[in-house]
């Protein structure tokens, strides 16, 4: 709730090795989040998902779209990385984007 799940974040606990020993750097690094609502916490995620990058010495990528792409894509306006919405759709129709 609010930030990356439980199992991301024992993940990004669990790397002290490689952060010293500077394993990841220059290494390419992204991430996405998908909620139920348009915005939500998706944003919080994305952001601590890449100053772990950053920690770690890796290059993050963001989305390079706009928020006005003629096919809906980042229809939510996220720049950080992916952010999709999506409640109880069936996975042939969520997450669009």
């Amino acid at each position: 709730m609010g930030n990356v799940s439980a199992q991301m974040k024992a993940f990004m606990d669990s790397t002290g090795d490689r952060y010293f020993a500077q394993k990841w750097k220059n290494k390419i690094a992204s991430g996405f989040s998908v909620s139920g609502g348009p915005s939500g916490d998706k944003l919080n995620s994305l952001i601590a998902m890449a100053t772990f990058a950053m920690q770690h010495g890796m290059i993050w990528v963001g989305l390079g779209l706009t928020s006005v792409e003629e096919d809906g894509t980042n229809r939510l306006g996220f720049f950080w990385g992916a952010g999709g919405q999506a409640l109880m759709e069936p996975p042939e129709e969520a997450p669009m984007s």
